[in-house]
C-alpha cells in the first residue's frame, strides 16, 4: 500500500530556506510502498455442508442427502436444512424474522421508515439456494476404521454445478470443518438480538 498527503508546503516556498525549497515543488507527499500482506481471505454469503449422504436400501429404494445451508440476508447469518434426492437442488424456502422496514413488501414500495425498538418484526420468506445439484450417493473408495479396528463404510454426496463441474462431498469430514461452528454461532446470535428486539 502507498499513500498520499496533501504537501503542506506547496505554494509556500518564498517561506522555506534555500536548501529546503524543492519540498514545495509536489502537491502532494507518497509514501514509500508497503510490504505486501498475507493473503487476505474474504467470507462468502452462502455456505453448504452434506452432513449424511445414504445410499438407496431397502425401503428406501432412493439414495438421498442431507445438507445445511447458511446465508448472509439483511445484516443475519440464516439457516435451513433440506433432504436432497437425486436430481435436486441445494434450496429450501425458509420463513425468518427481519427488522421492521426490511422486508421486500416496504422495499418495493418505498415505504421504509427507521425501525425502532419493541416495533414487531416482519416475517418474509427466503430461498437458501446453491447452484448445485446432487446427482448421486456413491461408497467412499476410502473406508474409516472404528475404534476395534473395524472398516466402516462411509458415503459421499456427488455433486454438480452450473458449470459442470463434479464435486464429492463427505459428510465425515464436513463435519469437522470449523466454518459450522462458527456459523452456527452466527445464526444464534442473529436468533437473540432479533429475539430482544420486540422485547
Amino acid at each position: 500500500m502507498r499513500y498520499a498527503v496533501l504537501n503542506p508546503f506547496v505554494d509556500k516556498a518564498t517561506r522555506l530556506s534555500e536548501e529546503q525549497r524543492h519540498l514545495a515543488d509536489s502537491m502532494a507527499v507518497y509514501s514509500e510502498p508497503s510490504d505486501w500482506s498475507a493473503a487476505v481471505a474474504v467470507p462468502g454469503d452462502t455456505y453448504y455442508f452434506i452432513t449424511a449422504a445414504n445410499p438407496p436400501r431397502q425401503g428406501t429404494p432412493v439414495a438421498r442427502a442431507t445438507v445445511k445451508m447458511y446465508q448472509y440476508h439483511d445484516g443475519f447469518w440464516r439457516f435451513a436444512e433440506a433432504s436432497l434426492e437425486p436430481g435436486d437442488e441445494l434450496a429450501k424456502t425458509i420463513s425468518i424474522k427481519v427488522l421492521p422496514g426490511e422486508g421486500e413488501a416496504t422495499r418495493e414500495s418505498g415505504s421504509g421508515r427507521s425501525a425502532r425498538r419493541n416495533d414487531s418484526l416482519e416475517t418474509v420468506s427466503l430461498e437458501l439456494a446453491a447452484p448445485i445439484t446432487l446427482l448421486d450417493v456413491v461408497e467412499r473408495p476410502i473406508k474409516r476404521r472404528s475404534d476395534l479396528g473395524v472398516q466402516i463404510p462411509e458415503f459421499e454426496a456427488v455433486l454438480a454445478g452450473l458449470d459442470g463441474r463434479i464435486m464429492l462431498r463427505s459428510p465425515h469430514l464436513e463435519s469437522t470443518d470449523p466454518t459450522i461452528n462458527w456459523l452456527e454461532q452466527m445464526v444464534r446470535r442473529g436468533d437473540e438480538y432479533l429475539e430482544s428486539w420486540e422485547g
